[in-house]
C-alpha cells in the first residue's frame, strides 16, 4: 500500500484518490472515476506485454469467466457480468428463445431464463465449460437452459431464434473471412436481432482492423462495417462501460426485422 501512496501521490493527489487509499468504502465523485482508470491503465500499460499477458491467464485461473447467477442466487463465484446483461437486454427477455455463441459456462442463458426466456441454448468449444454449467442447471431443476459443447462452423441447428447473442467472439476469428462466414451463420439463426460486442478499430475511420496484441491478431470492427453491409436504419450501436469487459468495446445491435 506503501508503494500505491507513492505511485498516486506523484500523479495527482485529488480528495477521491485520498479517500480510495484509505481504504473507505466510498463512490467517486462524478467524473473523477475515468480519471483514475485513465491512470491505471497508463501505469498498466508500461509493463512489458509478456508480463501482462501472463498476469491475464494467472487472473482468469484465480477468478472465474463468469459469475452465474440465477434468479438472485449465485450458482457459482466469478467475476460479475451483469451490468453487460443489461446492456444486452435493458428488457427482460421474457418469452423469447436466445442463443449465446461463446457462451462460456452459460452466465446469459441463465440469466435470460431467470427472466423469463422460454428456451436459452449456449454453445462453447471447450467441453468442460459447457459440463460445469449443465451441472449447474441440473442441480437447480433449470428445464430452460441447454449448453452444448462444438464448433460453431460444425453445429448443425435445427431452428432459428429470436434473439442471437454474439458477444466477444468476433476478434477471435483471425481473419476477416472467417469473421464474415461466422456473421452468416449468425445472421441465418436469428429471427429478430442478433447482439454483437466488438472491439472497436483505434484508426477511427477504419471499418474493420487487424489488431496484434500479446503475439495474437485480433478483429477489430466499427459499425459502419455492419451499417455498410445490413443498412443504416437496421443497426444501432452504443459503447460498452469499460467496467465490463475492458475499454474500447461497442455494443452493436442488428434488428433483423424491424419493428
Amino acid at each position: 500500500m506503501s508503494l500505491l501512496r507513492r505511485v498516486v501521490s506523484t500523479i495527482g493527489n485529488s480528495d477521491w484518490n485520498r479517500r480510495f487509499l484509505s481504504n473507505k468504502r466510498t463512490s467517486p465523485p462524478n467524473g473523477e472515476r475515468s480519471y483514475f482508470f485513465k491512470i491505471a491503465r497508463y501505469l498498466w500499460r508500461r509493463f512489458p506485454q509478456p508480463l501482462r499477458y501472463r498476469f491475464w491467464l494467472w487472473w482468469g485461473e484465480v477468478l472465474p469467466y463468469q459469475r452465474i447467477i440465477y434468479r438472485g442466487k449465485v450458482l457459482r463465484w466469478g467475476r460479475d457480468r451483469t451490468k453487460a446483461y443489461r446492456a444486452v437486454f435493458p428488457t427482460a427477455p421474457a418469452g423469447e428463445s436466445i442463443l449465446d455463441l461463446g457462451c462460456h459456462t452459460g452466465f446469459y442463458c441463465f440469466m435470460a431464463a431467470s427472466e423469463g426466456a422460454k428456451h436459452c441454448l449456449g454453445i462453447d468449444h471447450v467441453a468442460s465449460r459447457i459440463k460445469e454449467g449443465m451441472e449447474l442447471a441440473a442441480r437447480e431443476g433449470i428445464r430452460n437452459v441447454e449448453l452444448v459443447a462444438a464448433d460453431v462452423f460444425d453445429y448443425d441447428l435445427p431452428r432459428t431464434f429470436d434473439v442471437v447473442l454474439c458477444l466477444n467472439l468476433l476478434h477471435h476469428m483471425r481473419s476477416i473471412e472467417r469473421a464474415e462466414a461466422l456473421i452468416e451463420k449468425v445472421y441465418g439463426w436469428s429471427r429478430e436481432r442478433i447482439v454483437f460486442i466488438v472491439l472497436r478499430p483505434r484508426n477511427a475511420s477504419a471499418t474493420y482492423e487487424y489488431v496484434d496484441e500479446y503475439g495474437t491478431r485480433y478483429l477489430h470492427f466499427s459499425a459502419q462495417y455492419f451499417r455498410d453491409k445490413y443498412g443504416t436504419d437496421r443497426i444501432d450501436e452504443s459503447l460498452l462501460d469499460p467496467g465490463c469487459y475492458g475499454a474500447n468495446r461497442s455494443i452493436i445491435v442488428l434488428e433483423k426485422c424491424k419493428r
